[in-house]
């Protein structure tokens, strides 16, 4: 069903997250990939946590490098480029950027979620 699952994810820029590009790195490894999804998900919840939270400073730097990085490794593109977004302000000063950012980041990972849990359900 890797077929399936690829048509509920999409390919890259038009779904949130993109399954092709995870499957060069699990060469089509469906356990890995879930496993690879599922340490996603905590990651995800762990940064988007961070930074609704306010975080500044350093803590600010490391949670949206981090989550950039770890979007991008997996295939979530669009959540990888509002964490390279959200990197390039400074919370302190820009409030009002950051906050819209992050209410987009908010839907994404939600997006995100509910796609991870199709294909976990259709494995």
């Amino acid at each position: 069903m890797v077929k399936d699952n690829h048509d509920v994810a999409g390919s890259a820029g038009s779904a949130v997250l993109d399954l092709r590009h995870l499957d060069k790195y699990t060469a089509g490894d469906a356990a890995l990939r879930r496993e690879l999804l599922s340490l996603f998900t905590d990651q995800l919840a762990q940064q988007v946590t961070a930074l609704r939270g306010g975080c500044a400073g350093d803590d600010w730097v490391i949670a949206t490098h981090t989550l950039k990085g770890a979007a991008r490794a997996v295939g979530a593109f669009q959540i990888g480029e509002t964490a390279e977004a959200l990197e390039q302000l400074d919370p302190d000063f820009e409030t009002v950027a950051c906050a819209k950012l992050i209410d987009m980041l908010v839907k994404q990972t939600l997006e995100c979620k509910a796609v991870i849990e199709k294909i976990s359900h259709a494995a």
